[in-house]
C-alpha cells in the first residue's frame, strides 16, 4: 500500500479553506518555552544524522508544532545547496507518519507556499526550489498529487500558484520519478560516492603540488559544506595509507580549519568516523590504531582538534 491516498477528508488537508483559522499560524511555544526547531534542523544539516534528529524532535512531545518544523526545514534548505536539500527530502520521507504526521507535513508545505512570494525577495530561486521539494515529496509518496490541486484553490499569491503549477509539471513528466529522485543534482546524496572520489583526487593532487590554496579552492567548488567531515575522513585515510605523506596531510587539514572552510565540528566528526571504522582499516593497515592515535595526538596538541576529543570518543 502506498504512503498517501487521495480519499478526501482523511488527512485534514483537503479543505483548509473551510478552517476558520487557516490563515492564523499558531504559537511557536509549548509551556511558554520557544521550541528549538532551528537548532535541531541546523544540527541535522551539519551531521546528516537522521536518528539523532528523530530523538531531538520527539524529546519535546510537540506534535502540534511539527508543521512549523517542516516549514523551517524547507526554508533553511532553500538557502543551502544540493546536499542539504537532499537531507531535508530524506528527513520528510523518513519521518512520514512515524515521527511527523502526514497532516503536519502537508500543513508545513502549505505554510511554505503561503510564504514563497516573500521568500523570493531574498532567495531568487525560492519558487523553483520549493516546486522541486513538492514534486520530490509526491514522488516519495509523502504527499499525494491531490495536494497540489487543493493548494491551487487557496493559493495566496501568483508566486504560490506558479510554484504549484511547476511542481505539477515536474511530477507528471514521463520518467519523472527516476529524474526527481535525483532532483538536487550533482551535489545530492546520490552523488556521495562521486564526492568522495573527487575529494580523494583533490587530496592526491595536493600531495603532488603542495598548493594549499588550490586545494582549498577545489574543495570550495564541491559546494557541499555538510560533506566536509568526509573530506577529513578521506584525508586521514590517505595519511594512514601513505605514512610518509602524513605531515603534508596534517598541514592541509590544519590549513582548512584555520581558513574556516572546515569547521571544528566536521573536523571532529571526520576523525571520529576514522575511529569507528578502525576494525575495517586494520585489515589493510595493521598498525592503523597507533598511526591514528599519533595523528589525533598531534592535532589536539596543536590545538585544532578539541583537547577533550580523546575523552569524548572513549566515553
Amino acid at each position: 500500500m502506498s504512503k498517501t491516498e487521495d480519499s478526501p477528508g482523511k488527512h485534514g488537508w483537503e479543505n483548509p479553506e473551510n478552517n476558520n483559522n487557516a490563515g492564523a499560524h499558531p504559537s511557536y511555544t509549548v509551556d511558554d518555552k520557544v521550541l528549538p526547531w532551528d537548532s535541531i534542523i541546523d544540527e541535522y544539516l551539519h551531521s546528516g544524522d537522521l536518528l539523532e534528529a528523530e530523538k531531538n524532535i520527539l524529546e519535546f512531545n510537540a506534535e502540534h508544532q511539527h508543521h512549523i518544523l517542516v516549514k523551517k526545514a524547507i526554508f533553511k534548505a532553500l538557502e543551502k545547496q544540493a546536499y542539504e536539500r537532499e537531507l531535508v527530502s530524506r528527513l520528510l520521507s523518513g519521518f512520514y507518519n512515524r515521527v511527523i504526521d502526514f497532516s503536519k507535513i502537508a500543513q508545513g508545505f502549505q505554510y511554505a507556499l503561503d510564504s514563497v512570494e516573500d521568500a523570493s525577495i531574498d532567495i531568487p530561486d525560492a519558487k523553483d526550489t520549493l516546486a522541486k521539494f513538492l514534486a520530490r515529496a509526491i514522488v516519495d509518496e509523502v504527499l499525494p498529487p491531490k495536494f497540489l490541486r487543493t493548494c491551487e484553490k487557496i493559493a495566496k499569491s501568483s508566486t504560490a500558484k506558479q510554484t504549484i503549477s511547476q511542481a505539477g509539471a515536474l511530477s507528471s513528466e514521463n520518467h519523472g520519478s527516476e529524474r526527481l529522485a535525483r532532483i538536487w543534482g550533482p551535489g545530492d546524496m546520490s552523488s556521495v560516492k562521486r564526492l568522495k572520489n573527487e575529494a580523494r583526487v583533490i587530496i592526491e593532487e595536493y600531495l603532488h603540488t603542495e598548493d594549499l590554496k588550490e586545494a582549498e579552492l577545489c574543495l570550495r567548488k564541491l559546494n557541499a559544506p555538510s560533506f566536509h567531515f568526509q573530506v577529513v575522513k578521506q584525508a586521514v585515510r590517505v595519511a594512514l595509507e601513505k605514512q610518509n605523506q602524513s605531515k603534508k596531510i596534517m598541514s592541509l587539514l590544519k590549513y582548512l580549519v584555520d581558513t574556516g572552510l572546515i569547521s571544528h565540528y566536521h573536523l571532529s566528526r571526520g576523525f571520529r568516523c576514522c575511529l569507528e571504522t578502525l576494525p575495517d582499516t586494520r585489515l589493510d593497515i595493521p598498525n592503523a590504531d597507533s598511526l591514528l592515535d599519533r595523528l589525533t595526538s598531534q592535532a589536539t596538541t596543536e590545538g585544532w582538534l578539541p583537547a577533550d576529543f580523546a575523552q569524548e570518543t572513549s566515553a
